[in-house]
């Protein structure tokens, strides 16, 4: 067994994706697209997140790619990109610019669709 190492996984998750039927609607080939988005994302590949750059990329590789999926996925991997840039509510502390007694918490919760919140010794 050998070791390998992917120099650029962006290049090479659309190598793979491209590499089978990418258009076929097909579970695998859809995993391979949703691998693509998930490396752009995780890799931050500027270009690979303008729609242009993208749609000329396959079109090279598939000049016959169906007009109608190549629009749709598109727009998914916009949504996708989108998606995983979305901050994310987390738990846990963090600072706020509310005026709280010193060695306070200030506990945030919902309850019965109503904010409550509370000062809460640490």
């Amino acid at each position: 067994m050998g070791l390998q190492r992917i120099v650029n996984p962006v290049e090479y998750s659309f190598h793979q994706w491209m590499s089978g039927y990418p258009d076929s609607g097909h579970p695998t080939d859809k995993s391979r697209f949703y691998t693509v988005a998930k490396t752009i994302c995780r890799y931050k590949a500027t270009n690979w997140k303008k729609s242009e750059y993208v749609r000329q990329r396959i079109l090279k590789r598939k000049p016959n790619f169906d007009p109608h999926c190549l629009e749709y996925l598109l727009r998914l991997l916009d949504e996708l990109i989108q998606f995983s840039e979305a901050a994310p509510i987390v738990g846990g502390r963090q600072f706020t610019h509310a005026e709280i007694k010193d060695h306070h918490v200030l506990e945030i919760s919902v309850k019965n669709d109503k904010l409550d919140m509370k000062e809460k010794p640490l």
